[in-house]
């Protein structure tokens, strides 16, 4: 039997024993298909319905329209057609980085096939939906944003070369945000800053070739109507809006396209409970299936090979994925990621809007039923290093401490301006700011400014006149992830440049970015030697098993350079960047996406989700903290 029919016959397998279980009978034995036969409905009966349409990722606050979907057969799943939907995803790209240009182009060849192409990237998707499938030839610069060069990058950067004159037109006319750019360009005292970072080179940058989904072994039909082409809205979502960052709602009153943990997601939320269709449950769990199939980075770490096979022998679980009843769902769904994923980067945040419960948060004492033992583990540690760390600083943490010749700088989160520009335009910062507040004595978290200004503190009192300091501890045994330009930033502080590894595990792209910070703040990226290390400081980092994401690419990197000296215990993995999600039936929810951090040796990528051993152990809690009696071991090491 052809690998495909396999597939076919899996998905219709699961399928079928879902329905049973529902008591709904299919025709099982006439459902698989001859192996030459299309799978897809090559005409169908499409129903055009014009919906209300709110969007908040265009301009600041709610702007309010209309907009098209499609039923197929009288069924309930909305559709998109393909030559729309490539104009919305033009506009979420070029506002999504303030950067035009980006046109998508859809054509209709005598095959049949629909064709949609990036003319700046000359990339391609073909959509053949007699046979339901969809081609990439390059998913990677199908989908990326503006002059990005890099296949994967994880941070969004301008070519030098092509530098970025566009200003905050949040609310603006056309010709409101041409004065106001005007306006500044001829005040300014200099030339406006390009950007905080730019992108010098990439060392190794391999693109992921051809990529083919069937969307067959998914149940999942793609039809065509009078010359038009029409996708299901949530695998159009699952394909291109989740990695901006966007997410996309239905709930039978409007249409909502909005920022990640936009405040607009309550307005979903005000249409009434609802059950789903059998056909709706159905094409809800394949959905997933889906999503999770192409764009989970971790299946071989959890060896799964694909989650129809994973739900097949998981029957209680496929069951209330399947299920009809929205609580149902979400309930699976929390057990699927909190207990099976246990990654640390997947996590349910809302119930569906069609539940009784009504978008009700889940919090970590309420899974503790279905936790994973790696989330309760963790847990426990992190809360044993923060008692360890309260019993050293009983009230508060300083973010910048001096113990001698050692300067201490701790940050317990990555965090950064979502315009980098106004970095340039901060006033002085003052040591009171620098401290990371404990009130309840367990779940500090960090007050104050950001990383990136702290290290800009940090750069200016190092080197002070009359300075003590020749070495310097970057002290992340606390730090759980966030923004990954913060991260790049203490990078190329450090090392004065960062290099950054990124696998695509959806395509396969892979690539390693150089990339430097204007860390004078006079946009100068290419002056050598500015980074700490390259400055004559002695640079350490203390890692625990709760440096956790970007707290863990750090020392991943710092690693790979041979110029940082690592100091504590294994730090704690989470090598898939997140990845933010939505189930067909309105769950929010993110996982760990197909981006994932990797280190490179001998040409191959290798992701850092085990974590990063410390080059100097530190075995008890309280050695973390003691920093007189830290510094003093230091000093012993050669």
């Amino acid at each position: 039997m052809k690998n495909g029919t396999m597939r076919k016959l899996l998905s219709l397998v699961t399928a079928a024993v879902l329905m049973l279980s529902a008591g709904c009978l299919p025709a099982f034995g006439e459902a698989l298909p001859a192996e030459d036969a299309p799978f897809g409905k090559k005409e169908a009966s499409v129903e055009r319905v014009t919906v209300p349409y709110v969007k908040d990722f265009v301009c600041a606050g709610e702007e309010q329209g209309e907009t098209s979907l499609y039923f197929v057969d009288g069924g309930d799943i909305p559709y998109v057609s393909l030559t729309e939907y490539m104009a919305l995803l033009s506009e979420a790209l070029e506002k999504n980085n303030n950067r035009p240009g980006i046109l998508y182009e859809v054509t209709r060849s005598r095959e049949g096939f629909y064709t949609a192409e990036r003319k700046d990237t000359d990339s391609r998707m073909i959509v053949n939906p007699e046979d339901n499938i969809i081609f990439f030839s390059d998913y990677n610069s199908f989908t990326q944003k503006a002059g990005v060069t890099a296949s994967v990058t994880v941070f969004d950067l301008q070519d030098r070369e092509d530098p970025d004159d566009s200003v905050d037109a949040a609310g603006l006319s056309e010709s409101e945000a041409v004065s106001l750019l005007a306006e500044k360009q001829q005040q300014a005292r200099q030339p406006a800053p390009e950007s905080l970072f730019t992108s010098v080179a990439q060392s190794v940058n391999r693109g992921g070739g051809i990529t083919e989904l069937r969307m067959s072994d998914y149940l999942i039909d793609l039809v065509e109507q009078d010359g038009e082409c029409y996708l299901p809205l949530q695998t159009m979502s699952d394909l291109f809006m989740n990695n901006l960052y966007l997410q996309y709602f239905y709930n039978e009153k409007a249409l909502f396209g909005l920022k990640y943990q936009s405040s607009l997601l309550n307005r979903v939320y005000e249409a009434d409970p609802k059950e789903m269709s059998q056909e709706f449950a159905l094409f809800n769990y394949n959905e997933l299936r889906f999503l999770l199939d192409n764009f989970y980075g971790l299946k071989p770490e959890h060896s799964i090979r694909d989650f129809g096979t994973m739900l097949a022998v998981n029957t209680d679980l496929a069951l209330g994925l399947a299920s009809t009843k929205p609580e149902e769902f979400d309930t699976a769904l929390s057990e699927l990621i909190s207990k099976h994923f246990d990654d640390g980067h997947s996590y349910l945040h809302r119930y569906s809007w069609r539940s009784p419960v009504k978008g009700n948060t889940t919090s970590f004492h309420s899974l503790l039923d279905r936790i994973g033992i790696s989330t309760a583990t963790n847990y426990t540690v992190n809360t044993e290093f923060k008692k360890a760390r309260k019993n050293a600083f009983p009230d508060q943490v300083p973010m910048y401490q001096e113990i001698g010749d050692t300067a201490f700088i701790t940050f317990d989160e990555f965090t950064a301006k979502e315009n980098l520009k106004d970095y340039y335009h901060m006033d002085p910062l003052t040591p009171d700011e620098f401290i990371i507040r404990d009130p309840d004595g367990q779940d500090g978290e960090a007050e104050g400014p950001d990383t990136i200004r702290l290290l800009m503190y940090a750069a200016r009192q190092i080197p002070r006149e009359g300075s003590p300091v020749k070495n310097i501890v970057l002290d992340l045994s606390l730090n759980s992830g966030g923004d990954s330009n913060a991260a790049l930033y203490v990078l190329a502080w450090t090392l004065g440049q960062a290099n950054v590894a990124l696998r695509d595990t959806f395509t396969g792209a892979e690539s390693v970015s150089y990339v430097k910070a204007d860390l004078e703040m006079k946009e100068n990226y290419e002056s050598v030697g500015n980074g700490m290390v390259d400055r004559g400081y002695r640079v350490w980092c203390l890692i625990s098993p709760n440096s956790f994401s970007c707290g863990n690419l750090i020392p991943a990197a710092f690693g790979m350079s041979g110029k940082v000296t690592l100091v504590g215990q294994t730090s704690g993995g989470g090598s898939c960047i997140v990845l933010p999600a939505t189930s067909a039936s309105g769950t929010v929810f993110q996982i760990s996406g197909s981006m994932q951090l990797s280190t490179v040796r001998n040409g191959s990528f290798y992701n850092i989700d085990q974590g990063i051993q410390p080059d100097i152990p530190l075995v008890r809690m309280e050695s973390f903290y003691d920093r007189e009696g830290l510094v003093e071991y230091l000093h012993q090491v050669k």
